[in-house]
């Protein structure tokens, strides 16, 4: 999927692993979330997991290019769960290079992202968003998020 002829959004393959490694350091970086201080040591921690999701089925991952670079991320997974009586799709990351931001590209994404579920007859999504972020929380107004619960998270 184009949008105005200069963003390709499309599904990741392990060609963009290491594109994928590095915007996702930047989110986390950007969030103060993550302990390593290099690219370099933060690979070593995520580049396996992140190749792995590439290649799982329960995985969406979708990526951005741009005069081809990758400029942009979304990752989601699906589950079956009991109170939903069907499948969820989770959207738990999207970052977009802030050279590239307000220009349309993460809703492209989330447009994809949701033709994807909706093609899978999946009718259920929720979005793990940050309120320590406003820019968040504009972008889950601009897409038609509504508040509907928070998720606490225990590192056990």
């Amino acid at each position: 999927m184009k949008l105005d002829n200069k963003y390709l959004v499309r599904e990741a393959s392990a060609n963009d692993l290491k594109d994928i490694v590095r915007l996702l350091f930047e989110l986390k970086r950007q969030y103060a979330s993550c302990k390593e201080t290099t690219l370099e040591e933060f690979s070593k921690h995520y580049i396996s997991s992140i190749s792995e999701a590439i290649i799982n089925d329960s995985n969406i991952i979708y990526v951005t290019a741009h005069n081809d670079h990758i400029i942009a991320f979304l990752s989601g997974t699906t589950r079956l769960t009991i109170r939903t009586n069907g499948i969820t799709a989770v959207m738990e990351e999207i970052y977009v290079d802030s050279s590239h931001r307000r220009k349309g590209v993460g809703k492209c994404m989330w447009n994809h992202f949701t033709r994807h579920l909706l093609d899978n007859n999946i009718h259920y999504v929720e979005v793990v968003t940050s309120m320590a972020h406003p820019g968040q929380r504009e972008f889950a107004n601009s897409i038609g998020l509504e508040w509907y619960s928070s998720i606490h998270r225990a590192t056990i």
